[in-house]
């Protein structure tokens, strides 16, 4: 745990895992391999009496086979700044899942089918102050939007829509929610939330409806 007061500190981390002798082969490993002493909890909470009252640097969080993260749980986590740097160990492939969870504020999304090694080598790049999404979840989101898109000339005009922007406005038109957008283009709702302004911003309009419309009269809806 950080000590200001103290030039060379050790450096420290919380690694949660419901399981005990699971607690203990990672921070035993993660100690050996990154001289960061972790602590093992049994679960995430944002009563300090648990998990101690200083600020870790950080927190890793191995979450159950099969399940997915509470994205409120783990926006809360990085909101009381309970650690520097947080990051997820899950077995998820869908990649707007993944991507909403990265969008929250985590630092780095962990992989089971990565070896020891790698695993500690995408710590220390997350802890050198990085973000870390495994390089197959990155490939699947490039081909989707390659594959959607397809290509486009460069050279627009400031309030000419982006070819982000005219996928999202073929998918409202169609009648798709945002999570349903944002599972199509391997993107985070909050993503599609953006870009959703900024088309509002650029066809002088207020809702989904009057985009598509506009964006129709002026010809980037064929």
């Amino acid at each position: 745990m950080k000590n200001l007061n103290t030039e060379t500190q050790q450096r420290t981390g919380l690694f949660v895992d419901e399981s005990l002798f699971m607690r203990d082969i990672f921070c035993a490993y993660l100690e050996k391999e990154l001289n960061i002493a972790f602590k093992g909890v049994s679960e995430i909470g944002l009563d300090r009496s648990e998990v101690g009252q200083c600020k870790y640097d950080v927190l890793i969080y191995n979450i159950t086979v099969g399940e997915t993260p509470d994205r409120n749980l783990i926006k809360n986590v990085v909101r009381s700044g309970l650690a520097d740097k947080i990051l997820i160990i899950w077995d998820a492939t869908d990649t707007s899942t993944i991507l909403n969870i990265v969008d929250v504020g985590v630092s780095g999304i962990l992989s089971r089918d990565m070896s020891p090694q790698s695993m500690v080598n995408a710590i220390r790049f997350v802890m050198a102050g990085e973000k870390f999404v495994p390089a197959a979840v990155v490939a699947r989101a490039v081909a989707k939007q390659i594959e959607f898109f397809g290509s486009r000339s460069q050279g627009r005009s400031k309030d000419e829509l982006r070819d982000i922007e005219v996928g999202i406005l073929k998918l409202v038109k169609l009648g798709k929610s945002n999570k349903e957008i944002a599972y199509e283009l391997c993107a985070s709702e909050s993503s599609i939330k953006n870009n959703l302004i900024s088309i509002y911003r650029k066809l002088q309009v207020s809702n989904r409806l009057r985009a598509v419309t506009a964006a129709e009269s002026r010809g980037f809806l064929i």
